[in-house]
């Protein structure tokens, strides 16, 4: 690996270019002035790639000379093999870029292209020319310097309806085209389509966008020394037969659902179809009903295309109709589907298959059972730290049933808004987990339900208004042992038998479509045991002998849990030679008095593929603890953690994508009797903030993403002050297997 590094980098990157040939190292436009032009887009000379600054596909063309390659295919046609395959053909052919040269008339082409691109935009009197600038061992910087001239804007505008029928106060407010902005070609297209959206949903089903003209003016300005357009908006009638009538607004005839029949779909109820579909018969035409109608349709599981052709008649009494067709295409109602996964939160490795059987219309009311079976092995880092935890040392497995249906019974559909897309969703799984310290068993029911809070940002907000968790924990003798050699109540608590009864409201959001970056926001709250600590005097609920109020025999565990992510990354560009994607991550548990602390499996955990990537899973915090048994603490477990995560992604093949990332956080423990000082942020604030950088390699084989990352620590907070940072100790770090990126 370190051979070839350095032979990429030592490679000459114009030892194979024929003479008179110019390597284009950079580059650039001079607008002569700040504008908002997307200029790359229009170049027709692409420099060669970058990977983290390095040309590395062309220096691996150019390792190989052109004589050596021709050898080689004839080598290996002569044996009968392929000439396009090996190694030296990958370097250059596959992986490898050919040198980009300077060609002159490319040159030209792209001048002309950026004052195409200018003119579009309101400089009309663009004019651009190419300057070049010879650097060392042929190499060339390019440089397209443009004279933009005055921006030329709107000035008087007119609209012209004549003969349409039209209402100019149907089409007239909020036009883009307005006086005193810029004459962008680019807007008075986007315009021409607003009209004929405004139009088609105000009953003019015929109406298209080859109706509406603009006629422009500028020779008065020009000679007048001002730099404005007069704009007219041309709305034309229908000509027929050389004949010219208004356009007419039409009603909805019929609405009729067509769905495909088998023996093993069962077709959707009519008050599913009812609350769907937003047109309703003898209404307008309206193309915002149809788009709307698709789309919710096309959220139920069941459905897999939906089809909704027009047709126009003409009735008896001469009146014109359009009649709609529903088309539904259902999903085969029986599927099976299986699932590996790698990425789980306080494990450090080990696959868990999951195995999905699902009826995806139970009763034709858009309804979905789904049984899920996992069943998986681990490396776990035991707590009382008797093993090493190098080899799969835990084991797995759960059942789970989940029971969605369209809308939040008991209340009726028509009591619901259709745009907010509701549904409930009723859950029972089982799950039993052995891991070197204990045998867990946990039982959970849970009933809740989803809408759609902001369609336009994929806005969603999640309800479970009841989710009650029942978990019986056997501990191992050692384990006992260990827990009784530290004297630690507050310790001891974290693993012991329990119940929950939550409550947990969740909302994520998109950035709107329109903003420079991608990602989104999620925010949840969940609470337990609230009601119990409150109510259990006054109802007289049963109590332990340490006092807590009791469920079936165990505590009632009472905390309260938030967290919020923030997502966020540049968007896809084919021209920029790479991604930024980041996370910043919260999450803080305020823990009630009848469990003392919050339970193991609702804690937050330090480390792992997905988080703090220079330390195993469990292996970082709490806080700048780094002894953990001599301070009573769990290494890596938490009341509270923060986080803040970014990475560079840059592909190298369609399906290989190499990155650099960062991370930094932990986790803490609140301060409370039995919790070390070095555990919590106060006693050891900024020191306590692990740090780690790395490289990763992603590899996309379509249905799945595999993920490898190593991360290299750059501040450990596990470590004695005066050793914490690279370089005051040996280097330390760790390797992750996943699936799918991280964030």
């Amino acid at each position: 690996m370190y051979a070839m590094v350095f032979l990429l980098t030592g490679c000459q990157l114009t030892r194979n270019l024929p003479a008179g040939e110019w390597l284009v190292e950079e580059q650039g436009i001079a607008w002569g002035q700040e504008v908002d032009l997307d200029g790359e887009s229009v170049l027709r000379l692409v420099e060669n790639q970058r990977t983290l600054g390095v040309r590395l596909r062309l220096r691996a063309h150019e390792l190989v000379r052109p004589e050596v390659l021709s050898r080689r295919r004839e080598a290996r046609a002569a044996r009968g093999k392929s000439p396009d395959k090996g190694l030296r053909y990958w370097m250059v052919e596959t992986f490898g870029e050919a040198p980009v040269t300077w060609d002159a008339a490319m040159g030209d082409r792209t001048v002309r292209n950026l004052e195409a691109l200018a003119r579009r935009a309101g400089y009309l009197d663009a004019q651009g020319a190419v300057e070049l600038d010879t650097l060392r061992n042929r190499r060339l910087a390019v440089r397209y310097v443009m004279d933009l001239g005055a921006l030329w804007k709107v000035g008087r505008v007119e609209w012209s309806m004549e003969g349409t029928g039209i209402n100019p106060r149907d089409v007239m407010p909020q036009s883009l085209v307005q006086p005193g902005r810029a004459f962008d070609a680019d807007v008075l297209d986007a315009e021409r389509g607003r009209i004929a959206r405004v139009l088609q949903s105000k009953g003019y089903a015929e109406f298209d966008e080859a109706y509406i003209a603009y006629e422009a003016d500028s020779i008065g300005s020009r000679g007048a020394g001002e730099h404005r357009i007069g704009v007219k908006v041309v709305i034309r009638p229908v000509v027929q037969s050389d004949l010219a009538r208004p356009h007419e607004r039409l009603r909805l005839g019929s609405i009729a659902v067509q769905e495909q029949d088998s023996g093993l779909v069962h077709p959707l109820r009519e008050a599913v179809l009812d609350h769907l579909i937003a047109a309703e018969i003898g209404a307008l035409y309206d193309r915002e009903a149809l788009e709307t109608t698709y789309r919710r349709l096309m959220r139920l599981p069941a459905v897999s295309r939906v089809e909704m052709p027009t047709t126009t008649r003409l009735d008896d009494a001469g009146q014109r109709w359009v009649d709609v067709d529903v088309r539904l295409w259902q999903r085969k109602r029986f599927g099976l589907q299986t699932e590996v996964d790698f990425t789980r939160t306080d494990v450090r490795y080990g696959p868990l298959l999951r195995v999905s059987w699902t009826d995806r219309n139970v009763s034709g009311r858009g309804d979905q059972l789904e049984w899920t079976a996992t069943a998986g092995i681990s490396s776990t880092q035991p707590f009382s730290y008797n093993e090493a935890a190098l080899v799969p040392n835990s084991g797995e497995w759960s059942l789970e049933a989940n029971y969605s249906i369209l809308g939040i019974p008991p209340l009726g559909l028509h009591r619901l808004r259709p745009s907010n897309a509701a549904r409930s969703e009723l859950g029972l799984a089982f799950r039993r987990e052995a891991r070197p310290d204990y045998l867990r068993k946990a039982f959970a029911m849970r009933y809740g339900f989803e809408f759609v809070e902001n369609e336009s940002r994929n806005s969603l907000v999640n309800i479970d208004l009841f989710e009650f968790n029942y978990t019986d924990l056997e501990a191992e003798d050692a384990f006992v042992e260990w827990l009784d050699a530290q004297g630690n109540p507050f310790l001891k608590s974290r693993f012991q038998d329990y119940a929950s009864t939550l409550t947990r409201l969740a909302w994520r959001s998109g950035w709107r479509e329109q903003a420079t970056w991608l990602g989104g926001v999620r925010s949840s709250v969940e609470w337990s045991g609230q009601l119990w600590r409150h109510l259990g005097d006054a109802l007289q609920l049963p109590q332990n002998e340490e006092g807590a109020f009791v469920m079936a025999g165990v505590p009632v565990a009472q905390f309260v849990r938030v967290e919020q992510d923030v997502r966020f990354g540049t968007r896809e560009d084919p021209e920029a030679p790479g991604q930024i994607a980041a996370r910043a991550y919260l999450g803080v548990a305020w823990v009630g008095p009848n469990l003392n602390s919050l339970p193991y499996d609702r804690s937050f955990f330090g480390g792992g593929v997905n988080g703090l990537r220079g330390w195993a899973t469990r292996d970082v915090g709490p806080g700048g603890v780094v002894d953990a048994e001599a301070e009573g603490a769990i290494r890596g477990v938490g009341d509270w953690r923060a986080e803040l995560n970014i990475e560079y992604r840059e592909p190298l093949t369609e399906s290989f994508t190499l990155a650099i990332f960062a991370d930094a956080g932990n986790v803490w423990m609140r301060a409370a009797e039995g919790v070390a000082a070095s555990a919590t942020w106060a006693g050891g604030r900024w020191q306590s903030v692990a740090w780690n950088g790395g490289l990763g390699a992603r590899w996309d084989f379509g249905f799945f993403l595999l993920r490898l990352d190593g991360g290299l620590r750059l501040h450990d907070p596990t470590q004695p002050l005066g050793a914490r940072w690279l370089g005051q100790t040996k280097a330390r770090g760790a390797f992750h297997i996943g699936i799918g990126h991280p964030f």
